[in-house]
């Protein structure tokens, strides 16, 4: 059932993130051209034969897509931020499923929202009260925690434990792929609407699913009570006070090079749609979903297939720096891209990476504002060498690790422990 609930959100999750910079772009379009009715299936953007916008019109038009995504992104990042402190001591106190189902929840009223915007073509500052509410229950972030704080509870083997995580990440991957290319042949086919309510009842359905079937895997004493500040001061205390001067550096350099590594993955699917709906590529609905798709999905399953063939002969950590430096060569890559195969040879480089997608709250924030920054300039591509360059300094950060890790290297079991 845990892997079920997560492919039905995740699912809707990743379609509504693949289709909110598509209807961004037509929104504005439209708006500038003064039509009504935004959600028709035809999508006029300034690629089209039919629209004379010039190419400082088509950058403006996308700076104004990426800016408004970025708003939007913030507007849930700022109060899951705040939710993520309270979260482990609410889990702890009342149990996986009530947060569970809170989070669920929202992400399902937010979908919906923004299938009624989409329809009714309102005003796009209702977007950030979809936004906000998911935010404030920490978004999927949270949810990912309460999976696999779940899995964590039912199995005590940490091989288990593994293998579950392993078969929910598989899941995720899969489904997610699968509606990234829906969503795209939906738009094209039927509207922006009807690939938001494909979202929205997938969202729902792991609601219902989780309410009436997702049994609580963790039951806490009777008389604990919830303290929100002892959980701020646990999570305070573990940072930035909790062992000695070289653990705490050791755990510092790990976070900075997770953080370099996820950022950009999470960042793919809003970066590659603006790009690619974008001159030179001006790419059909349908191809940004496929490729979209097929990215994930390689991404996973040739980096699993790849990790499982060279771990007995190669450290984890060397496997990830080889990886870091094929992400870096596609992000150079496709920063100087013209062309469809350039694109390709991007997404073929970047699927050895062999971190996975977490959590991360913000990163999409500066990414968006480079995106938009540069756009108009000599190289609409430089987003990917910020991109690029998050790889190098990951890289670098391994370097230091290998000298603050302890030399019976047993840090991943003190983690999983």
């Amino acid at each position: 059932m845990i892997q079920v609930v997560a492919m039905l959100y995740f699912a809707g999750i990743l379609g509504t993130n693949s289709l909110m910079p598509q209807y961004m772009v037509h929104r504005l379009t439209n708006d500038e051209q003064g039509l009504v009715n935004a959600s028709q299936p035809v999508a006029s953007s300034p690629c089209h034969k039919d629209n004379s916008s010039s190419t400082a019109h088509a950058d403006a038009i996308q700076s104004k897509a990426s800016q408004k995504i970025l708003y939007y992104t913030l507007s849930a990042s700022i109060p899951s931020l705040f939710a993520c402190l309270f979260a482990g001591g609410y889990s702890d106190t009342f149990g996986r499923r009530p947060l569970l189902l809170i989070v669920i929840l929202t992400g399902a009223v937010k979908i919906l929202l923004i299938s009624i915007i989409i329809k009714l073509s309102l005003p796009t500052w209702l977007f950030y009260v979809a936004y906000v509410i998911d935010g404030l229950s920490g978004s999927w972030t949270i949810l990912f925690a309460m999976l696999v704080s779940s899995i964590a509870d039912t199995n005590q083997d940490k091989k288990d434990r593994a293998f579950w995580v392993a078969v929910l990440g598989c899941a995720i991957s899969i489904v997610g792929a699968i509606l990234l290319v829906l969503t795209g042949v939906l738009i094209d086919k039927l509207g922006f609407f009807a690939a938001a309510m494909m979202g929205t009842v997938s969202v729902w359905l792991a609601f219902l699913l989780a309410f009436f079937l997702f049994p609580e895997t963790f039951h806490p004493p009777k008389d604990k009570k919830f303290k929100g500040l002892y959980s701020v001061r646990k999570i305070a205390n573990y940072f930035f006070f909790g062992g000695s001067l070289t653990d705490r550096l050791r755990l510092w350099v790990c976070l900075f090079i997770f953080m370099l590594t996820i950022v950009p993955q999470l960042c793919l699917i809003t970066i590659d749609t603006l790009y690619l709906l974008h001159r030179p590529f001006c790419w059909t609905h349908s191809s940004i979903g496929t490729y979209s798709g097929v990215r994930m999905a390689g991404t996973f399953f040739i980096g699993m297939v790849l990790l499982r063939l060279f771990q007995n002969c190669c450290q984890p950590e060397i496997l990830a720096m080889v990886g870091l430096m094929f992400r870096v060569a596609s992000f150079v890559l496709e920063s100087e891209a013209k062309k469809f195969w350039h694109m390709i040879i991007g997404a073929m480089n970047s699927s050895v990476a062999l971190v996975e997608i977490v959590i991360n709250l913000v990163g999409s924030v500066g990414v968006l504002s480079i995106y938009s920054a540069t756009l108009s300039g000599p190289l609409p591509g430089a987003v990917y060498l910020f991109l690029a360059s998050c790889g190098v300094s990951a890289f670098l950060l391994y370097l230091v690790y290998f000298k603050l890790r302890r030399p019976n290297n047993k840090d991943y079991e003190q983690l999983v422990d």
